[in-house]
Order: structure tokens, then sequence, then C-alpha cells
């Protein structure tokens, strides 16, 4: 299971998860320590969730899934299988 997180009550969920990617904040320097020390953190992106830093998180899975090229590619020329994953993403 992957887990995106950036707070301290999210820890527990985080140190349970297999995958976990911590939103960084830099206000919370100590946080970020406590996670890494304590191997709860996966990844600890560089990027705030209001500067992008989810898409960070999304686009390292993507690239370790060893899909990046592809999704990327289809999402520039808004193929049809892009097409059909936008239709499924908003009916739910």
């Amino acid at each position: 299971m992957l887990f995106f997180f950036d707070d301290v009550l999210d820890l527990e969920v985080a140190r349970r998860c297999g995958a976990r990617v911590m939103i960084g904040r830099p206000a919370a320097p100590m946080l970020r320590q406590f996670a890494k020390s304590n191997a709860i953190a996966d990844y600890i992106t560089a990027m705030d969730g209001g500067r992008h830093g989810l898409r960070e998180g999304c686009e390292l899975v993507i690239g370790l899934l060893g899909l990046f090229d592809h999704v990327i590619s289809n999402r520039m020329i808004f193929s049809e299988e892009y097409q059909q994953y936008l239709a499924a993403r908003e009916s739910v």
C-alpha cells in the first residue's frame, strides 16, 4: 500500500504502509527529521503541498513503476487512452 502524508497524525498509518511519501513542509524540519530517523518515510518531497509536492511524489512513483514516458506521452497528445482514464476518474 502506498501512502502520501504530511503531518504528525499520519505517522502511525505511514508506519504501517509498504511505501510512504511524505509531502515536505519547510515549517516542519523536526517532523521531517523524526520521519527520517524512524524510517517512516521512504521519500520526502522537496516541495510542499502548495508548491506541487503531491505531483512530485506522484511523478516519482510513476517513474519507479517504469511508466513515466508512457504516461507523459499519452497526456501530451491527449490520447484515447488518456481520455478514457479522465472519463473514469471523473465518473467517481
